[in-house]
């Protein structure tokens, strides 16, 4: 027998070899984004031995020539094939299940014990995190982005005072605004507004910020009622006591404020009646109330007090959204965010992505997490830049991400000096840019660290993230926030 024959059958067992080891690394690329173009590789090169496999077959029961070198010449891509797995195993031992890995990639040329390694690999090593995912695809800044905003935007009960907010002054103008007021405080709605400005401005008083609104409760002033109620439901200055919150909200509903029951809702879910809650919130929701609307499709999402149904809460979301919700806006967004590098969320990103009625930034900004979640770099950074233009209440978002895509996906240092120029113009605008842009290498942003250089005001500015300092509910201004 010669010694090409030989090699014949040797083929035969490394192709059988060769399908097994190329069927366990597209597991293994299926379970993680790490080194998956090498692994991709060996599978590419796998697949090319096959085929020199079967035509040298071919040629060998022909009694071709050319069968002699047609064998060669499969034995080596055989081998290419083992030595790139061998290689990718060795890169994985980076990732996890580091001496398994190694093991496996040392023994894959002692058939069939790195097969059989690779196997056990193949079925051990755990499906990348959202983290993972994001980090090993080159989207680490845009994944932490995308964390940043889910977890800030995670979805809370809201209502019409929720778009609420108060103008920032320097402490010199905040404290004669203040003393202006207590001058006035002679009626309930000048003790309510005395005792606003006290919860929000310098020099703040939260004590007697409490005693004057408590004062214009007690004169009848629904507003004021409204907002003590809502102190004792968060436990600011107060404790927390949802029994009281929920008599003032009783009281406050009876004297018309327009929120005291959709803050009875969200009493009754958070003492545990979530049935009841949840009725509350459809009934305001039927009767047209976007912010019940709201809070009903948070129920949904989260299967308090009614059936659990996160693409219909997201079709509810739509609904307010597309009346101008802004804070539905952001659930959207952030639903869409959470599909990003999982699976979970999948049919909810489907059925966002088929929203076809949206308009304008958000639309743009929409489309731009889209894009992230299929991992369209550059079509995801025109979607938030053309948001960017509009210089609404988005564009803070949309210049965040156009930075943390340019830092991720820019082929030259310039793309990524300018992506960390970008997010360094988005922290005026959102919170979530300062600790992004903190993360950032020196090397991109420069010396200097962004600190706001601004001047300290005296607004709740900064602290509006606390919900314990939420601007309180203003008579004069009870509609719900709209976006442009």
């Amino acid at each position: 027998m010669k010694t090409y024959d030989i090699v014949f059958y040797v083929n035969l067992g490394l192709v059988i070899l060769t399908l097994a080891n190329a069927a366990a690394v597209c597991v293994l690329c299926k379970k993680t984004a790490f080194g998956i173009q090498t692994g991709l590789t060996s599978v590419f090169i796998a697949g090319f031995a096959v085929a020199a496999y079967i035509i040298q077959l071919v040629m060998y029961s022909l009694g071709n020539g050319y069968a002699e070198y047609a064998v060669y010449a499969a034995l080596f891509l055989l081998c290419c094939g083992l030595i790139a797995t061998c290689i990718y195993c060795f890169l994985l031992s980076k990732r996890s299940d580091g001496n398994l890995c190694i093991a496996s990639g040392v023994l894959m040329f002692v058939p069939p014990v790195g097969t059989c390694l690779l196997a056990a690999l193949s079925a051990r090593l755990r499906r990348d995190s959202r983290a993972q995912n994001m980090l090993f695809n080159g989207y680490a800044y845009t994944f932490a982005a995308v964390g940043a905003f889910t977890a800030r935007y995670g979805g809370g009960f809201i209502d019409s005072a929720e778009g609420v907010s108060f103008d920032e002054l320097k402490e010199r103008d905040a404290f004669k605004y203040v003393k202006t007021l207590k001058k006035k405080a002679k009626d309930a709605d000048g003790v309510y507004k005395y005792a606003e400005a006290l919860a929000h401005y310098f020099p703040q008083d939260t004590g007697l910020a409490a005693r004057a609104m408590t004062k214009a409760a007690k004169s009848g002033h629904a507003a004021a009622t409204f907002n003590l109620g809502y102190w004792h439901e968060i436990g600011y200055y107060f404790k927390k006591d949802l029994k009281k919150a929920n008599e003032l909200y009783a009281r406050a509903e009876e004297l018309g404020d327009s929120d005291a029951q959709l803050r009875r809702g969200v009493v009754a879910v958070e003492r545990g009646n979530a049935q009841e809650g949840a009725q509350i919130f459809k009934t305001l929701a039927d009767g047209g109330n976007d912010c019940a609307l709201f809070d009903y499709a948070l129920c949904a999402e989260r299967g308090v007090g009614v059936e659990k149904d996160t693409v219909k809460a997201a079709e509810l979301y739509a609904d307010c959204a597309r009346r101008g919700l802004f804070a539905a806006q952001q659930r959207l967004f952030a639903l869409a965010g959470k599909s990003v590098g999982t699976v979970e969320y999948d049919d909810v990103f489907r059925k966002i992505a088929s929203f076809q009625f949206f308009e304008g930034e958000f639309s743009l900004a929409l489309e731009g997490m889209i894009a992230v979640k299929e991992k369209r770099a550059a079509n995801a950074a025109d979607a938030f830049l053309a948001s960017i233009k509009y210089r609404g209440k988005w564009e803070g978002v949309a210049r965040l991400f156009v930075g943390t895509l340019y830092i991720d996906s820019g082929e030259t240092e310039y793309d990524r000096k300018n992506g960390a120029a970008y997010i360094k113009t988005a922290i005026p605008l959102t919170p979530l840019a300062r600790d992004i842009y903190l993360i950032v290498p020196v090397s991109l942003r420069g010396k200097k660290d962004g600190k706001n250089k601004t001047g300290k005001t005296a607004s709740a500015g900064d602290k509006a993230s606390d919900p314990k300092l939420r601007p309180l509910k203003n008579e004069t201004n009870t509609g719900a926030e709209k976006s442009s």
